[in-house]
């Protein structure tokens, strides 16, 4: 059954590796209708990646040519290149009243909050739900989906835990994602109904 959520909203799901990002958000866009607002890369395509679906792929020649003209709504520039949300991707979504999802890391947290009048303009709420997981989650799931043990401990290094606790801070949505998947997404659902 698909539940259409009466009023606009812009969900922003953050989280440190090894949780199930895109499972979820995959789910709640078949559930809930939600868009989902791909970012754009800088970074060469990976085999299986699709442009416009994985991600909108330009140049990084482009990509600093809309961060001077003022397009993005967020970017970071992680690993020498540059990823963000577009405004240019974001307008027909608000345009045709959609409700939003978007995975956003650590760092994009307080640009949108600084940019939240341009979402309240459209009459969005703008709901931040963080998953909480622990450092021997993410180790048993990342190696469940088969990723070796150097890139493992790059990406829980990656993981500010300090960082966090301040994301935390600007949420009431904190759920315990070393949780059964199934249980995460329903308490996810609750949030959002």
């Amino acid at each position: 059954m698909v539940n259409k959520i009466e009023k606009k909203k812009f969900v922003i799901l953050v989280w440190p590796s090894g949780s199930w990002k895109d499972t979820i958000r995959l789910k709640l866009e078949k559930e809930f209708w939600f868009k989902n607002l791909i970012s754009t890369t800088s970074r060469f395509k990976r085999k299986g990646e699709i442009n416009g679906v994985s991600y909108n792929f330009i140049t990084k020649e482009k990509f600093e040519e809309k961060i001077k003209k003022g397009d993005f709504l967020e970017y970071v520039n992680y690993n020498w290149n540059y990823y963000g949300k577009d405004i240019e991707n974001i307008k027909p979504l608000i345009e045709k009243e959609e409700s939003i999802i978007t995975i956003l890391e650590k760092e994009w947290i307080k640009s949108i909050l600084d940019k939240k009048a341009f979402f309240t303009k459209y009459n969005y709420d703008i709901i931040i739900i963080f998953l909480d997981i622990t450092e021997d989650t993410i180790k048993e799931r990342m190696l469940a989906r088969g990723d070796d043990i150097e890139t493992i401990n790059k990406r829980i290094k990656n993981n500010d835990i300090w960082y966090f606790q301040e994301v935390k801070s600007f949420t009431k949505n904190i759920i315990n994602a070393n949780q059964p998947e199934n249980i995460v997404y329903n308490e996810i659902k609750k949030i959002l109904k």
